[in-house]
């Protein structure tokens, strides 16, 4: 599975996006990001979207990565940036 971003045009692998999401809850101030929380829902709005369908190609990656997001927000704090 490929994952392809506006901003950032490189695919990323699902391994890449579970780490770089594992890698920003380690840090506190992406806890507190709104930018955070807002690509946190849009990822498991299209995940969530993808696997409903049944047009996701891996559904074990798009379920771990569905798992990793859940638990990322639920560590999200309060926001103080945006």
């Amino acid at each position: 599975m490929l994952i392809l971003n506006k901003t950032n045009p490189s695919p990323k692998t699902a391994l890449q996006l579970q780490t770089l999401i594992q890698t920003a809850m380690d840090t506190a101030k992406c806890r507190k990001c709104g930018c955070m929380k807002e690509t946190l829902l849009t990822i498991q709005g299209q995940l969530t979207a993808a696997s409903a369908s049944g047009k996701s190609e891996s559904a074990h990656e798009t379920t771990m990565i569905l798992r990793d997001v859940d638990q990322a927000l639920g560590l999200m704090e309060p926001i103080e940036y945006t």
